[in-house]
């Protein structure tokens, strides 16, 4: 028997309207999420998050509309 992983699904909208689906581990520490890594980067900076593929997608801050949380998936 293993145990599971989870992860914290989030849907992260561009300016354009391009919508991508990003997940972190659900036992991140609050400080280290994806929210709080959005909040304490400047307009200029780079916002760095992982797809469901478990590639690292890198996002300008300023060409993001907003991120919105979706869903805990188990795998």
């Amino acid at each position: 028997m293993y145990n599971k992983m989870y992860f914290q699904m989030y849907v992260i909208v561009l300016n354009d309207g391009t919508e991508l689906e990003v997940a972190e581990d659900y036992d991140r520490p609050e400080e280290d999420s994806l929210f709080a890594v959005f909040e304490e980067t400047g307009m200029d900076g780079t916002i760095i998050a992982t797809n469901r593929m478990g590639e690292s997608i890198c996002i300008l801050k300023k060409n993001i509309r907003y991120i919105r949380m979706t869903h805990v998936e188990s795998v």
